[in-house]
């Protein structure tokens, strides 16, 4: 009896230790030793190597980043405060892995590419282009 319970217990956890699932919404990075193997990107239950590799799952879901305001300057040396956001989802998944590993890396430099592209766009305009009645002379993006 002792070793029936000892063996579903072994059965169990490596059951448990080998088994995972990937949701409709999700994609799975299989690593063996922590080189990426396999991108799996259908859902359903899946089982891996235990101890050998791991398994890395990440939302497929579009993402919103809300940063803090930032102040930028206008070409007449004017400021201008600016409240954005971004909308952002992982589009390859084995390059995401390999630059940036986690949301909040890739959300740190999308902020920084985002920051300086604002900064830049407005750099280039004064600010009654940008606050303006008229239509045309209004700037665009």
């Amino acid at each position: 009896m002792k070793k029936i319970i000892l063996l579903l217990g072994v059965t169990g956890i490596l059951l448990y230790d080998t088994a995972y699932s990937v949701h409709v919404t999700e994609f799975a990075i299989l690593t063996r030793f922590g080189q990426p193997r396999e991108i799996i990107s259908d859902p359903g239950l899946r089982f891996k190597i235990p101890w050998a590799e791991d398994v890395i799952i990440r939302n497929k879901k579009l993402r919103l980043t809300s940063p803090l305001a930032g102040e930028y300057l206008t070409l007449d040396k004017k400021n201008v405060l600016v409240s954005w956001y971004l909308l952002w989802r992982i589009a390859e998944p084995l390059k995401f892995y390999q630059a940036v590993f986690n949301q909040a890396s890739a959300e740190s430099r999308l902020n920084d590419i985002a920051s300086s592209n604002i900064g830049a766009f407005l750099g280039k305009m004064e600010f009654s282009d940008l606050i303006s009645i008229d239509v045309e002379k209004r700037g665009t993006l």
